[in-house]
């Protein structure tokens, strides 16, 4: 696709400013009907600051695009990125620092084969407009905060010309890495012979509306003419002056245009597509009241435009993050509690399996002294108790008074005055019977406890030692402390001649 176009026409007012901060690409006078590159952009910072910015914004811009258009006469929209990313590297060189920041708005409007870029930042604007329809194609969204302010209802389409807080914009081309903005691209090759595109700052916007901006470049007259009746329109407000009017005298197509892009008629930057069809609905709900605020007598940076964007349209995504943030931690409170319970529990449990553990283990984790003592002792009155048995079950029976003293008669009667009395015996075959050998079982575990041992000299001792205690207690007449021991039922006690009460025996506890 190939365009030719009339001379632009550049209108380049100092208005009632005392500086110019605004730049355009080509300067007055030095258009011609070869340029395809178009630039205007208003400057902001203060006396010097702004018009530095600006012009040093178009000069990156439109070096860095000459330079890398290619081969085939394409500016994609990555040269336009680039050119706009070394326009703010420009501005970081010239940084010196100051509170105050310079900065530019832009407008760009590209003819090339691949048709027409139209790229914009902040309020200066672009039009696409077809006086043979009296129609506007495309109209560039400011990026200021009364548009985003009408988008959020909260004023109304015709409040936004009169509201105090309409030089305040939210996107600009500045210094820093933190204010390095993007730039909206629209596309379009829906273009024919008599279009104009219409590029300007915001001083030629206060004064106009868009019908008187049709009549104008709609009337029958030329292009000189029609520039010098917008600046009369808008002479009165105190901004500079600056646009670019460019006239398509004709459209050479080319094999491929159909695949070229074309979104002007769906962009969401087209403020005939995203705005115009919520203001033909002529809406008639309430607008929040605002309050009165005193006009700025200069446009206000960039860098002061969230804080009121926060103020007035973003309440509700604060009540949102808000309650983000609750959730967030009530779930993190939640998830504490969770772990400080499994810590307790864990405590609890290890707590119990070792309660076992310390009473019957001494701070080195071995069995305690005393418990040892116990056993062994319970072990020993066992392992007695199991040898007299054997013992009596296999010899010959001894037999002993239970109680009282003991008197031993002639003729080979014994009587006491325990339980019961005891005949048939001599005194030779008693002293015979003291003196039977007895052969003693292996000693076993009595018991589930610790095993007893099964040493025989030991055992041997330990049943001759009880031998000696009954022949001094016949001697002595038993005189010694007893103790009753209940024993297991020995089946030979059953025999009624033995006088005796069935499983008690007497053994001699020193």
């Amino acid at each position: 696709m190939k365009f030719e176009i009339f001379t632009p026409t550049v209108i380049h007012e100092l208005g009632q400013r005392s500086n110019q901060e605004d730049s355009v690409f080509p300067a007055k006078g030095a258009a011609t009907e070869t340029d395809r590159l178009f630039l205007v952009c208003d400057g902001m910072g203060g006396h010097a600051k702004g018009e530095v910015a600006s012009a040093n914004v178009i000069d990156a811009m439109t070096t860095w695009i000459h330079q890398r258009t290619l081969p085939n006469g394409i500016v994609t929209d990555g040269i336009i990125e680039d050119a706009l990313q070394s326009a703010h590297e420009r501005l970081d060189s010239l940084d010196d620092g100051a509170e105050n920041k310079m900065g530019t708005t832009l407008t760009m409007v590209c003819l090339h084969h691949g048709g027409v870029a139209m790229g914009h930042v902040g309020d200066s604007r672009i039009y696409h407009i077809r006086p043979s329809q009296r129609e506007i194609l495309y109209k560039s969204i400011d990026h200021s905060l009364v548009y985003d302010l009408y988008r959020n209802g909260v004023i109304s389409y015709e409040e936004m010309a009169t509201s105090p807080q309409r030089n305040v914009i939210t996107r600009a081309i500045m210094p820093g890495e933190e204010n390095n903005d993007r730039i909206d691209i629209t596309h379009t090759t829906n273009v024919q012979p008599g279009d104009y595109f219409y590029l300007c700052s915001d001083g030629m916007l206060e004064e106009m509306t868009d019908d008187q901006l049709l009549d104008v470049l709609c009337a029958d007259s030329s292009d000189v003419m029609k520039a010098g009746t917008l600046v009369s329109m808008t002479e009165a407000n105190k901004d500079n002056h600056t646009a670019l009017l460019i006239k398509i005298k004709n459209v050479i197509a080319e094999p491929g245009d159909e695949k070229l892009m074309n979104d002007e008629h769906i962009s969401s930057f087209n403020e005939m597509v995203e705005v115009m069809p919520l203001y033909a609905k002529n809406r008639t709900e309430p607008i929040a009241p605002q309050p009165e605020r005193p006009a700025p007598n200069k446009r206000i940076p960039r860098a002061a435009a969230p804080a009121a964007i926060n103020a007035a349209t973003q309440s509700n995504n604060k009540c949102d993050d808000n309650k983000k943030e609750r959730n967030k931690t009530n779930k993190l409170l939640l998830l504490l509690v969770i772990l400080l319970l499994t810590l307790v529990a864990g405590f609890v449990i290890y707590f119990l399996l070792n309660k076992n553990n310390d009473d019957n283990s001494d701070d080195n984790g071995t069995p305690k002294v005393e418990n040892v003592e116990k056993e062994h002792k319970d072990a020993a009155v066992e392992a007695t108790k199991t040898t007299r048995e054997d013992s009596r079950s296999e010899g010959q029976n001894v037999d002993n008074t239970q109680t009282g003293n003991d008197n031993e008669t002639g003729n080979g009667a014994r009587t006491g005055n325990g339980n019961g009395t005891e005949t048939g015996k001599t005194t030779d075959d008693k002293q015979d019977n003291n003196n039977v050998s007895i052969e003693p079982k292996p000693i076993t575990t009595p018991r589930g406890g610790l095993p007893v041992p099964k040493n025989n000299d030991q055992n041997n001792k330990l049943i001759d030692n009880i031998n000696n205690k009954e022949k001094q207690g016949k001697n002595q007449g038993n005189t010694d402390k007893k103790q009753i021991i209940n024993l297991p039922k020995n089946p030979k006690d059953n025999n009624p001649q033995r006088g005796r009460t069935p499983s008690q025996n007497i053994l001699d506890i020193e």
